[in-house]
């Protein structure tokens, strides 16, 4: 590969990495600061809000990094072990995002078309 090519990827994956660390850390402050807005308001929702912001913030941040490493084994290091170490990557990546997004939504990524409808007063067909 051209070095013009390898130096640049070198630098995207990290700047992804890096913007990646600090989407979590925003997301991290702003969920922490919100909360103590909350906890001074005595909103009895506080806990659960907090839960969900800080989740999103981890999911956002967990995204630009994959793709940090997408750039990473794609460009720079396109072996099979790297590829299969990818894989496995996105794939704990995908088992936590499912974690989160049931803890912040309270069902599973695939029901939401199901809860969305419920919500707006529609019928939704069973499944028997």
């Amino acid at each position: 590969m051209n070095a013009a090519v390898t130096e640049f990827a070198e630098i995207a994956g990290n700047s992804l990495k890096v913007a990646g660390l600090v989407v979590i850390l925003i997301g991290t402050t702003y969920a922490a600061v919100r909360f103590v807005v909350r906890m001074v308001q005595r909103d009895p929702q506080a806990y659960p809000k907090v839960r969900a912001e800080l989740g999103r913030g981890i999911l956002l941040g967990l995204e630009v990094i994959v793709a940090a490493d997408i750039v990473d084994t794609l460009l720079l290091d396109p072996t099979l072990e790297a590829v299969g170490a990818l894989g496995l990557l996105v794939l704990v990546r995908t088992g936590l995002s499912w974690a989160l997004s049931i803890e912040i939504d309270g069902y599973w990524p695939w029901q939401k078309w199901r809860v969305k409808r419920i919500e707006a007063g529609e019928s939704v067909p069973s499944r028997h």
